[in-house]
């Protein structure tokens, strides 16, 4: 598309008398601002907005909420909105109030499944520590079984919520990739689906990984059975479909950060530099963007940790062939005596890198989600993130049933004991 730029000085040949006069009574009427308050893809939203200014672009400050909200979204309440990311206001020092940070719900989900998961990892050391001590043993053996039977809950629960943020991202990231509807849903909102259908399945991982937490007792490095159980089987098969899922949403993310860019000076592109420079700084006047280096740490946390959850799954579904084919191979036995699958090596590196993965992700929705909602405030749009809907409700009360087991589990184990 061709790109004009505009000085001071009187144009002598370039345009007729009457082509003058029409650019004129074009930048003299009202702009439909309701023409550009949604967009399919950004070229044709690019276009429209030229066709609705008259290509004068510095015109574009009377569309300042419908273009806003349009290229940087005002939220999705069921991605990022008070029920996954919960706002609290507190007063300074100057009296103003100032958004932090209290819970979320992606943020229960690895937070619970990591402690579950760290308990019944250290539940053999627990026991070694108090066999000496029959009153100690015994409210260790109650602890390791409230939270056994909590983890099996919770990995059930986990797996339903993981299974529909995979489903409604890729709805949601399809619309956008494709052009086929993006209303409410800017570059800010499809960033932040990606980053949740990655967050969502890191704690799933635990159990993938090491499957023998759910056994009774756990044992480290150890295999109780030569081949996975039924239950072990429906497990992963369940963690497998997630994951498939969640491939488009990783290709979406690649794209993004890889892809051809539609701005710039040179050929096929959307907008010059210049002239986006005028629609953004419209934008984030007075609203802290995201620096290049926040944007280049969140690429490398998204990118690092989608592969680190690729590998993982790739190497299980490799090793559940070696031991379904070749169980007796000196490969298998190779493996196993080094600890690799089920050994201290691989759960450390496992309880290390997943909360780290997560916290990554974290930041990443919570610094997108801020940028987001400034941009919304300045524009004067409403954050329809800080909305309650149905998806927010269900995404904080989903693993309510885990606390209520667990509860279950430890006001009955005394009636469990005396029928023993």
């Amino acid at each position: 598309m061709k790109h004009f730029k505009y000085t001071t000085e009187k144009p002598v040949s370039k345009y007729t008398t009457f082509e003058l006069s029409l650019r004129t009574m074009a930048n003299l009427t009202v702009i439909q601002c309701s023409s550009l308050r949604s967009r399919t893809d950004f070229t044709s939203y690019i276009a429209a907005i030229r066709a609705s200014t008259g290509d004068n672009l510095s015109r574009v400050t009377d569309c300042k909420v419908e273009i806003c909200c349009a290229l940087w979204g005002s939220g999705n309440p069921d991605v990022s909105g008070i029920g996954v990311s919960l706002y609290s206001s507190s007063l300074s020092m100057e009296v103003k109030l100032n958004p932090t940070k209290m819970i979320s719900g992606y943020i229960v989900a690895n937070v619970l499944g990591l402690v579950l998961a760290l308990v019944l990892f250290l539940s053999p050391l627990a026991s070694r520590i108090s066999r000496n001590n029959q009153r100690r043993r015994r409210s260790t053996d109650r602890i390791i079984h409230v939270f056994s039977q909590g983890y099996s809950r919770f990995y059930d629960n986990a797996i339903f919520l993981s299974f529909s943020i995979q489903i409604a991202s890729i709805v949601m990231l399809v619309r956008v990739d494709y052009g086929v509807n993006t209303h409410n849903m800017g570059d800010s909102t499809a960033k932040i689906t990606r980053a949740a259908s990655l967050l969502c399945l890191l704690p799933l991982l635990y159990v993938t990984l090491m499957p023998q937490l759910l056994h009774s007792p756990f044992i480290l490095g150890e295999h109780p059975r030569q081949k996975p159980n039924t239950e072990e089987s429906l497990r992963f098969g369940q963690f497998a479909l997630c994951w498939l899922l969640s491939l488009y949403p990783f290709y979406s993310k690649m794209v993004d950060y890889f892809g051809p860019s539609l701005i710039g000076n040179g050929p096929h592109r959307v907008i010059s530099d210049d002239n986006w420079s005028i629609i953004s700084n419209m934008c984030t006047s007075n609203v802290t963007a995201v620096s290049p280096e926040e944007a280049f740490a969140m690429q490398i946390l998204g990118v690092s940790g989608s592969l680190f959850v690729c590998i993982c799954v790739l190497l299980k579904i490799i090793w559940l062939a070696m031991q379904k084919q070749h169980m007796d191979s000196w490969l298998v036995r190779w493996i196993r005596s080094y600890g690799l699958t089920a050994g201290p090596r691989l759960c450390i590196a496992i309880f290390v890198l997943l909360p780290a993965f997560a916290v990554g992700q974290i930041w990443t929705i919570f610094r997108l989600r801020r940028f987001q909602a400034d941009i919304a405030k300045n524009a004067g749009n409403l954050d329809i993130d800080n909305e309650w809907s149905f998806g927010q409700v269900a995404g904080v009360t989903v693993f309510a049933p885990v606390l209520i087991e667990c509860w279950f589990y430890w006001s009955t184990w005394n009636q469990e004991m005396k029928g023993c």
